[in-house]
């Protein structure tokens, strides 16, 4: 959006959300900001429990809560 790359998310009603590629951090380290948007839900994964939901973008993941993923409060009208 303008010249943050991330991907906009719009709803049948016409609200939108836009999520910007914020990259994920692993230890001390910044991985991929500005290619890849990595977010956490708020769902745990049931079959590992050290594991939380992501969304990279789209595509539903598991992946370990050591990583440091963005967080987005979003509220559902």
């Amino acid at each position: 959006m303008n010249v943050v790359k991330g991907r906009k998310f719009t709803a049948v009603n016409g609200n939108a959300l836009f999520l910007p590629a914020t990259g994920c951090r692993y230890g001390t380290e910044l991985y991929l900001a500005g290619d890849y948007g990595y977010y956490w839900s708020s769902s745990l994964y049931a079959d590992a429990p050290y594991s939380a939901m992501d969304c990279l973008y789209v595509s539903g993941w598991y992946g370990s809560r050591g990583y440091g993923f963005t967080v987005r409060a979003v509220r559902q009208l």
